[in-house]
């Protein structure tokens, strides 16, 4: 029952409800290690893309304008 609320009120701007987002998945390469890390986030409600030589981690420091630190 819970199921069918969620799906019946998917997308309709609930913040309280899931919804969904295109990903791209990591391929291969010869070394094992990726060349740069494709990395998307939201600060503030603005969604912010950059690519890093490092793996991110679980965070990103940002200064106030959302834009990274290095």
């Amino acid at each position: 029952m819970a199921g069918g609320w969620v799906g019946s009120n998917l997308g309709r701007g609930d913040a309280n409800v899931a919804g969904t987002r295109d990903v791209q998945r990591c391929e291969n390469t010869v070394s094992g290690t990726p060349a740069y890390w494709d990395v998307a986030y939201r600060f503030r409600n603005r969604d912010h893309q950059i690519q890093m030589s490092a793996a991110p981690g679980k965070t990103i420091s940002v200064n106030g304008n959302g834009e990274p630190r290095q």
